[in-house]
């Protein structure tokens, strides 16, 4: 009973975040909103980060992004030199 109401509570939380597009995980909530189990997992994601500042992830996440991206960039172009030479 404990689990639903907790889950009940998140689901309200990630579509009210979803929906005011707030955080950048709200468009993952909004894309999990029509797959349940996916929302479940947004949901403990939040649930799991409420003692966080939302904006501290969010900026963190725009930083290490583009630079995972860079990084996933770099190793195929390092490869393709090799497959070339």
């Amino acid at each position: 009973m404990l689990v639903f109401i907790l889950f009940m509570i998140s689901l309200v939380i990630v579509i009210a975040w979803a929906i005011s597009g707030i955080t950048i995980f709200g468009i993952f909530a909004l894309a999990g909103s029509f797959y349940l189990p996916a929302l479940l997992f947004v949901a403990l994601f939040y649930m799991l980060f409420i003692g966080i500042s939302l904006s501290l992830i969010e900026i963190s996440a725009w930083f290490i992004i583009p630079i995972f991206m860079f990084l996933v960039a770099w190793e195929y172009i390092r490869r393709q030199r090799k497959v070339i030479s």
